[in-house]
C-alpha cells in the first residue's frame, strides 16, 4: 500500500531545508555595496541577444525595479534597480514581495545580486536582521 502522506511530507521537509539555506554567508554584508530592504515594483526580462532568435526570446536574467524601504549600507533613492542573472540565481523574485538584498556593482556600475543567498525573502529576515542595525 502506497503512503500518500510521505511524499508531501518529504516535499515540505525538503522545502524547509532549502529555505533555511537562504540566509546569507557572514561576508555578504562586508562585500556588498548596498544592503537594503526593498519591495519589488516591476520585473523586466534581461534578454540574451546572442541566443535569441525570431519568435524565441532567450532570457539570461531579470532586472528588478524596487521601492527602497530601509538601507543598512550604501545609498539608494526611493527606488532602486538591480539585476539577477539566472546563472547566479535561478529563483525569480515576486512582484510585490519584500526582500533584503545584498547587492554589488558589476563592471558597468549596475547593481546586481550575485547569488540566491544574497536575496532574503521577508519570512527569513529575523536571523539576518539580528546581526546588524540600521544606519542613522
Amino acid at each position: 500500500m502506497k503512503n500518500y502522506l510521505a511524499t508531501p511530507l518529504a516535499l515540505l521537509v525538503g522545502s524547509a531545508a532549502l529555505l533555511a539555506r537562504a540566509e546569507p554567508a557572514p561576508g555578504y554584508f562586508d562585500s556588498a555595496a548596498l544592503v537594503a530592504q526593498v519591495r519589488i515594483a516591476e520585473i523586466h526580462r534581461e534578454r540574451n541577444e546572442g541566443l535569441s532568435q525570431p519568435g524565441i526570446t532567450a532570457v539570461q536574467g531579470y532586472i528588478y525595479a524596487a521601492e527602497t524601504r530601509k538601507v543598512w549600507k550604501g545609498s539608494a533613492g526611493e527606488t532602486v534597480a538591480f539585476r539577477i542573472t539566472l546563472s547566479d540565481c535561478h529563483r525569480k523574485l515576486e512582484a510585490g514581495g519584500e526582500y533584503l538584498i545584498f547587492a554589488t556593482h558589476d563592471g558597468l556600475g549596475r547593481l546586481e545580486v550575485k547569488s540566491c543567498e544574497a536575496v532574503v525573502p521577508e519570512a527569513q529576515w529575523t536571523p539576518v536582521l539580528a546581526s546588524f542595525t540600521p544606519r542613522d
